[in-house]
């Protein structure tokens, strides 16, 4: 305890001392504002009260808060943790932001350091590297960040060794495990196998295995073929093609339909497996086959005979197949055809054709035949297969024996022809030798090439469609048809023995409608008809295409645009002739063939009658067709002059 004395000189140095004066924390605050207002100083109250900050030292401690968060913190967050106002936290951080760009990112209430954003990509590509795969949408709801924000990041990070494959991101390492395991599973198939299922085995996304086949086949890392979804390994390819092959060596054939997948898959892949094979609708023959049936062939030509080609063929070829077969061998197609397996030569059917009908002929005579012919194919066939499996030429019994009833089709056709033939010379007939089949088979070639020819004439004359208004066409309906309608029905008569009442036995306007009603074919007697209809109504067009009917199912050929060179050239020729065989008094005859002529010489020719009404009727329609004034005139002259 000290003296007295000591207190007592303490307590007269207290009183000793002058009073000074305190300001308060409010007054300190009050001056301090005006001593900054005046000087322009900007302050940040703190919200306390009790502190003032420059806006240099909020910088300083936004920053230090940012840091002290890891780099990354809520911007709300700021203002409570400083303890000032929000507004001024706000535009501190929009001054950060644009005076360090690139260092800073707000994302609405956040605010990220590039420091944050780097230590994310340390992270991704640390788990990248442990795992091979790291899904970004997890990735950024796990750090509650926008994904897009995060592709981007990736993408330009040095740090991240892989790359995005839709929402996942994978390393290097990951797709050469990706490819290694597709590797091993198209390694393992020796069959097609379809990419989906190669998926599911993989556990990989269907369009990166076709993509990694695609670029395995490519690159020839893989042998195969990738096509429609579809693996096909080429281990298996060549085990196909090697018993595709061993097949056809082994048999000289194969099926088409066993190489049509090959087909599809390369076209010319056949040719590559088959070289020497022939190519045939139904199956590929190799050609050394072909040989012992060509000699065969040979032999049956040389012998006027039959061979059995069939068992050196496979049973599997069709009749096109062997149409095409014989094609290949010279001469087969030309001198007989393939019956059953049997190649039958032209000469051996001939032979049987008349060994038939001499011994049908001797065993039922003449008439009786031609009726069986006629009337009774099928009794024809039952007396010919008697005749064949009775005591009949062993060549022809066993040809029969083999093929029986394919061969009668072959032979019926020449068989009825050579019945008619040959039993018509000893049939009684009122006309016999009247008709000369061949003269009026040409003359009916004429006429059709007349009916053409004038219908092309009238085209030019009058336009399509042609009428049966114009002289010309009723010359033809009222003395073409009829002529034409009486020849094709006297011819028909005559092929199929129809009796025509008359004394001469010829066709005439009087007795063609009883001879059509006594036609037993319809579809002929049909055609008779519109025939006789069209002229009864002089309907050239009708009457016409009527006659073109006839002329096929009879088996008149004519093709106008082939035989219109000759048909000109013939009328020209009989023209001439006939014009040189004139004298003064047939001016009429003189005319008409001196318009024909005329016609004929600009290579058109149109029916027309030497009949004073047909002529001066026409002449001036065709002038321009003629083009030659001075035949025109020679024409009319003799018209006028009456040959004067």
């Amino acid at each position: 305890m000290p003296p007295l004395s000591e207190l007592r000189s303490r307590l007269a140095k207290a009183q000793a001392k002058t009073t000074v004066s305190r300001l308060s924390s409010s007054q300190c605050i009050d001056l301090l504002l005006k001593v900054c207002q005046k000087r322009n100083i900007t302050l940040v109250p703190t919200l306390n009260g009790e502190e003032l900050l420059t806006l240099k030292q909020l910088e300083l401690e936004v920053v230090t808060a940012i840091e002290s968060h890891g780099g990354r913190v809520a911007v709300s967050q700021l203002a409570s943790g400083l303890g000032v106002q929000q507004n001024y936290v706000d535009c501190t951080v929009e001054k950060l932001l644009k005076a360090q760009h690139g260092q800073y990112t707000r994302l609405q209430d956040t605010l990220i350091t590039k420091g944050y954003t780097s230590w994310l990509m340390e992270i991704a590509a640390r788990r990248l590297k442990e795992c091979g795969v790291l899904n970004v949408c997890d990735f950024a709801s796990e750090f509650e960040l926008p994904f897009d924000m995060l592709k981007l990041l990736i993408s330009q990070s040095n740090l991240i060794e892989g790359s995005m494959n839709g929402n996942v991101l994978e390393s290097r390492g990951y797709e050469a495990c990706k490819e290694r395991c597709v590797i091993a599973a198209v390694a393992a198939t020796t069959v097609p196998t379809s990419t989906l299922h190669l998926a599911k085995t993989t556990n990989l996304d269907v369009n990166l295995v076709k993509d990694i086949i695609t670029r395995l086949v490519k690159t020839g890392k893989v042998s195969g073929e990738l096509k429609g979804g579809t693996y096909t390994p080429k281990v298996y390819s060549d085990h196909r093609h090697s018993s595709l092959t061993r097949f056809y060596s082994a048999n000289g054939y194969i099926e088409r339909s066993k190489v049509a997948d090959v087909v599809k898959s390369a076209k010319d892949l056949p040719s590559k497996l088959f070289p020497d094979a022939i190519m045939l609708d139904t199956l590929l023959l190799n050609r050394k086959t072909l040989e012992p049936v060509s000699v065969l062939v040979n032999e049956a030509v040389a012998n006027n005979g039959w061979r059995d080609v069939g068992v050196m063929l496979p049973s599997e070829l069709t009749s096109a197949d062997i149409s095409m077969l014989m094609d290949n061998i010279k001469g087969a197609t030309k001198n007989g055809c393939v019956v059953c397996g049997l190649y039958v030569t032209v000469a051996f059917q001939e032979s049987l054709v008349k060994y038939l009908v001499d011994s049908l002929k001797e065993r039922h005579g003449p008439q009786l035949l031609l009726d069986m012919a006629a009337k009774e194919p099928s009794k024809l066939m039952d007396e010919v297969t008697d005749l064949l499996e009775g005591d009949a030429d062993p060549i022809f019994g066993e040809c029969w024996a083999i093929a029986s009833t394919e061969l009668y089709s072959h032979l019926e056709p020449p068989l009825i022809s050579a019945i008619r033939k040959s039993c018509v010379v000893d049939r009684p007939s009122p006309n016999k030798g009247a008709l000369n089949v061949d003269d009026v088979t040409e003359t009916l070639k004429d006429n059709h090439m007349k009916f053409d020819c004038t219908i092309k004439v009238m085209e030019k004359l009058t336009g399509d469609p042609v009428d049966n208004s114009h002289l010309i066409m009723k010359t033809v309906a009222k003395e073409l048809l009829p002529a034409d309608c009486h020849m094709l029905l006297q011819l028909y008569s005559a092929n199929n023995f129809i009796q025509i009442n008359g004394e001469d036995g010829t066709v005439t306007a009087n007795n063609r409608t009883s001879v059509v009603e006594s036609i037993k074919d319809k579809e002929i007697q049909g055609y008779f008809r519109s025939y006789l209809e069209a002229i009864k109504q002089k309907d050239a067009l009708k009457g016409i295409e009527a006659s073109k009917s006839l002329k096929a199912a009879m088996y008149i050929t004519c093709i106008a645009k082939k035989e219109r060179k000759r048909f000109i050239s013939s009328q020209m020729t009989y023209y001439k002739q006939q014009l040189a065989a004139l004298n003064s008094d047939d001016a009429i005859r003189a005319a008409h063939c001196t318009l024909m002529l005329g016609l004929l010489a600009k290579g058109h020719y149109a029916f027309l009658v030497d009949k004073d009404w047909c002529v001066r009727g026409c002449i001036d329609s065709l002038t321009e067709l003629i083009g030659d004034d001075e035949v025109i005139k020679a024409a009319k002259r003799c018209l006028d002059t009456n040959g004067k």
